[in-house]
């Protein structure tokens, strides 16, 4: 029988999944011990692998699990309605013992899958497509979010507002692990060491836009190692002080910086946005900062609100809290227009310095090796999860303009951000301290 023949036939066969294969060793019986509700049959019966039970319902197979036809314990007919024995027999290899077929056309028995992983895609397993993947995922673990800077901050926030609801929607665990080092770099490393199997993202600030053109012997590229999932919004930074300091608007700043008097501010950590927003501030205007870089947000705002750093850029997110309870006073924001919440509060682009944006936004990535029918998976359970009345409430509360949408949109978001820092870096000399 010629092998398109067989795949042709093998339409009509019962398709089933097994357990991986190191729990294969019990014989047949244990095999199958897991069945699946048939895609298709050619039977027009009932089907049992043992006398006492039927197949339990079970649509997809599940990420790692190989797909065979069924060869028939108690069905003897599945061997000739298959063609698998009839190929098999035609090819000498063994066809009392023949599961199933490989893309090659190699019969493949027992003791081939005990010492082979069965992969979707190793086996024939015609007329079910790879998008069961997606639908069968998530399985077998929990889903880690990794908060690529300590808590906290708003990426430890995001991460866990959004995890709830994905929780949820998944019928899964969604955990969050903050990884925090190197702006962010550190923890998105780990999600790239880990398996790209659909179990691990990592929620990035917008100093993924910066690392790669400011940090020397980056571990991974930001462009082609990781692929957006989803742009979960954008927002303002801002420049605040505390409200016992002697900067009562952003011109004191701007006076003293340009008296030479060596200002301090604080930012989520050295090569972060805020970093890179001061430092051509204060290139573009003549002014010295001094920069004091901190391991993420939430230890940025523990000194702010103490009074020990007089000034600090961070994003509205993290300062409304903290200004709503006159702790911090509001000085200047970062976008091109003026936030709702601070309608008082001037652009730093109409306080002198023209064409000055720098918005501050967070995102999830998986590894570029992830199945593409789990991102495309993840990316429409991120945007049902943005569309939640109560997310949706958390994060415009926190100073986040909502954008969800595609992973498209996404990628030319992060890719045209990554862009334009690089040419700040490079035209204005930025190093990092």
């Amino acid at each position: 029988m010629p092998f398109a023949r067989l795949k042709a036939r093998a339409r009509h066969c019962l398709i089933f999944k097994h357990p991986p294969p190191h729990q294969t060793g019990r014989g047949l019986a244990h095999l199958f011990k897991d069945l699946s509700t048939p895609l298709g049959t050619g039977f027009g019966g009932k089907s049992r692998l043992d006398e006492d039970r039927p197949c339990a319902p079970q649509q997809q197979a599940a990420p790692g699990w190989g797909i065979l036809p069924l060869v028939a314990i108690s069905a003897p007919d599945a061997l000739s309605t298959c063609g698998l024995r009839e190929y098999a027999e035609e090819k000498n290899r063994h066809p009392e013992h023949t599961l199933a077929i490989d893309k090659k056309g190699t019969p493949m028995t027992v003791s081939w899958i005990k010492r082979t992983a069965c992969l979707t895609g190793a086996l024939l397993a015609v007329g079910l497509p790879m998008g069961t993947w997606a639908q069968a995922w998530p399985t077998k673990q929990p889903i880690k979010l990794v908060a690529v800077f300590p808590p906290g901050g708003s990426v430890d926030q995001v991460a866990r507002i959004l995890s709830g609801p994905l929780s949820q929607q998944l019928g899964q665990s969604v955990v969050v692990e903050n990884k925090g080092g190197a702006s962010g770099v550190i923890g998105t490393a780990s999600v790239l060491s880990a398996p790209a199997d659909g179990y691990t993202f990592a929620v990035v600030f917008d100093t993924h836009g910066v690392n790669q053109s400011l940090m020397p012997n980056m571990p991974y590229d930001s462009k082609k190692d990781l692929t957006p999932l989803v742009l979960v919004g954008t927002s303002a930074m801002m420049l605040t002080t505390h409200v016992n300091t002697e900067y009562k608007t952003f011109g004191d700043v701007v006076a003293t910086a340009k008296a030479k008097k060596n200002v301090a501010y604080g930012s989520i950590g050295n090569g972060s946005l805020a970093h890179l927003a001061m430092s051509l501030l204060g290139k573009s205007g003549g002014m010295e900062f001094n920069h004091v870089p901190f391991k993420g947000g939430g230890p940025l705002m523990n000194d702010a609100i103490a009074g020990h750093i007089p000034l600090s850029m961070a994003t509205v997110f993290l300062n409304k809290p903290h200004i709503d309870s006159k702790r911090l006073r509001p000085l200047a924001v970062t976008s091109s227009k003026r936030v709702a919440d601070f309608p008082d509060v001037p652009t730093i682009a109409e306080a002198g310095f023209a064409g000055f944006e720098a918005p501050a936004w967070w995102a999830l990535l998986a590894s570029s090796k992830t199945p593409p029918d789990i991102i495309r998976r993840m990316n429409e359970e991120l945007n049902k999860a943005l569309a939640n009345p109560d997310v949706s409430k958390r994060l415009v509360a926190q100073g986040i303009e909502i954008s969800g949408g595609s992973v498209e949109k996404a990628k030319t978001f992060i890719d045209g951000q990554i862009d334009t820092w690089a040419k700040v870096v490079r035209e204005n000399g930025i190093k990092p301290d």
